[in-house]
């Protein structure tokens, strides 16, 4: 049986199901046009939902004439899964984003997420892009990343990037470049 809840910031106009479907919810409005008072009926129905660029199921609601556009596997896991740990990212279980469904989703670290994608095959391997870059300093001294470089060189890791990008000669006393 499918069970259905207030969305939190919506209570009373639009609800989420633990199977993912949103919908609006019967309500009467109390409106005001050219100084005249009148009741607007808004009848429930299930809202149509969009797939995103990047795979996910989003609806658009609307509050105080205002739209939100919010991700559906979002508001299941607020709805319907505690979060006492209180993780940041939503992890689908079998990588379907399209499975918005309870029992799909669990609440997770980002690493964890990217990591449980990563091992999954979800995420192409060969167009991973990594930012770390080694870094030469103009004495010769080579570091693993900007952020070594910096340090070691008593300066800020913009302006040792800066350098490596052409924008700026000199940081600290030192010109760098990527190796």
């Amino acid at each position: 049986m499918e069970q259905w809840r207030d969305i939190d910031g919506f209570e009373g106009m639009y609800q989420i199901s633990d199977c993912g479907r949103v919908r609006s919810v019967e309500r009467v409005v109390k409106m005001t046009r050219y100084g005249k008072e009148y009741d607007m009926h808004h009848k429930g129905r299930v809202l149509r939902t969009h797939t995103t660029k990047d795979g996910y199921t989003s609806v658009q609601l609307t509050k105080g004439s205002k739209p939100y556009t919010l991700r559906v596997h979002r508001l299941v896991a607020k709805a319907f899964i505690p979060n006492s740990d209180r993780l940041p990212d939503v992890n689908h279980k079998d990588g379907d984003k399209s499975n918005n469904k309870k029992n799909n989703l669990e609440w997770c670290t980002k690493s964890y997420n990217t990591k449980h994608a990563y091992d999954n095959g979800l995420i192409d391997k060969s167009k991973m892009k990594f930012n770390r870059k080694k870094v030469r300093r103009s004495d010769g001294k080579v570091f693993e990343s900007l952020t070594e470089a910096a340090e070691d060189s008593g300066t800020h890791i913009s302006d040792v990037s800066m350098c490596c990008h052409g924008r700026l000669l000199h940081a600290a006393g030192y010109g760098f470049e990527f190796v």
